[in-house]
């Protein structure tokens, strides 16, 4: 009688773990979706200004200090967050043609 208790109580404990595992590697999968869709919102919102500040820099418009300050802030996100296409290429250009510095040139 003691065994089948015992054995009762260590099939139990078996069944918690798992449970407790398996519920925590649910969330654990939660949390990495969640992270990588704000990725993705951060990247299409630092994709977007840029665009923006290309775009006003191709037209002749000059870019405010404060813009300066975000357009790299929000470069470098882009850069972290591994976008990598058409807008290295047109910060290339720019910065070929002085349209475009680093941060201790100018814009």
């Amino acid at each position: 009688m003691i065994e089948i208790i015992v054995a009762l109580i260590t099939l139990a404990g078996v069944i918690i773990t798992s449970l407790i595992n398996f519920l925590i590697n649910r969330q654990n999968v939660k949390k990495a979706d969640l992270i990588e869709e704000i990725n993705k919102v951060q990247l299409d919102n630092c994709k977007n200004y840029l665009v923006q500040a290309i775009s006003k820099l191709r037209f002749g418009n000059k870019l405010s200090a404060v813009e300066k300050e975000r357009f790299f802030e929000n470069y470098d996100t882009y850069t972290k967050l591994g976008g990598n296409s058409f807008i290295h290429t047109e910060t290339e250009k720019l910065k070929k043609e002085g349209l475009i510095w680093n941060r201790r040139g100018q814009i």
